[in-house]
């Protein structure tokens, strides 16, 4: 897992409750996420509390937000003063699209019980191997391909890890061909199941069909997998109090404050 904040106060004078410290952990983590996601992962009882205390953290500094286009959510993600972090700059819409879609499968695996400490993101996936050529764990000069998230877990009386692709898109057969090489040649995981979007199912049926044989490469719909996780509806509206709309108003006054509605 990436550094923790060890302090609930720091040289911004902002005092961290336990849940803004989940909160901007959670962002390292996983990169971006909306305001639902958060509200599923912290458990958050009141969307508008969640909403107007990362409003508070955004105005500090500590994250930052970005409306993708008129008919998506504001995401959410590290700020610069995030003590102890490097600050992350958006990637393309299409980068952070696919890394909603990784959280959405985050929090599909712990609603279905897997402890947070069991699963690894790209991210932290790609700094272990990073860090395993620095100290010459691995002989190649730059890491090998990196799943989108790893479960750890016991079977069969084993710890063994399960990879899982998101596909999102359609790839070029030669790519998605190296990817099934580079499993099928590493064996170090005990399963690789690929999770894909409607939009493209006949591709990845015919994928299906062209690598049956390959026993442990699991293919399932993204949508069906990741539906129902816990009580949040999809688009619900924040819906505010008028005490909560000024104390909004006065955190939109703040300095540099982007507000992204």
């Amino acid at each position: 897992m990436l550094k923790k904040i060890d302090s609930k106060k720091n040289k911004y004078d902002v005092r961290f409750t336990e849940r803004d410290m989940k909160v901007i952990e959670f962002l390292f983590r996983v990169r971006f996420a909306s305001l639902e996601q958060l509200c599923k992962y912290t458990n958050s009882p009141s969307r508008q509390a969640l909403y107007l205390r990362l409003m508070k953290l955004k105005s500090s500094g500590y994250i930052a937000s970005k409306k993708l286009r008129l008919d998506a959510p504001v995401v959410f993600y590290p700020g610069v003063k995030a003590e102890g972090f490097l600050p992350v700059s958006p990637p393309s819409i299409t980068r952070i699209i696919h890394n909603l879609s990784e959280v959405d499968v985050f929090l599909k695996l712990l609603d279905l019980g897997i402890k947070e400490d069991k699963i690894q993101t790209d991210l932290e996936l790609l700094l272990e191997s990073k860090a395993n050529i620095v100290v010459g764990q691995s002989s190649d000069k730059k890491p090998n391909h990196v799943p989108d998230l790893v479960v750890t877990k016991s079977i069969d009386d084993k710890e063994r890890k399960i990879a899982y692709e998101i596909e999102l898109t359609k790839k070029l057969n030669k790519d998605f061909k190296k990817v099934i090489d580079y499993y099928n040649r590493e064996r170090s995981y005990y399963e690789v199941v690929y999770l894909y979007s409607k939009d493209i199912k006949q591709y990845m049926h015919e994928r299906m069909k062209e690598y049956e044989s390959i026993k442990f490469v699991k293919f399932i719909p993204l949508e069906e997998f990741v539906k129902d996780t816990n009580s949040i509806k999809k688009n619900q509206e924040v819906t505010l109090t008028e005490e909560q709309r000024k104390q909004l108003e006065k955190l939109k006054t703040a300095k540099n404050l982007m507000l992204d509605e």
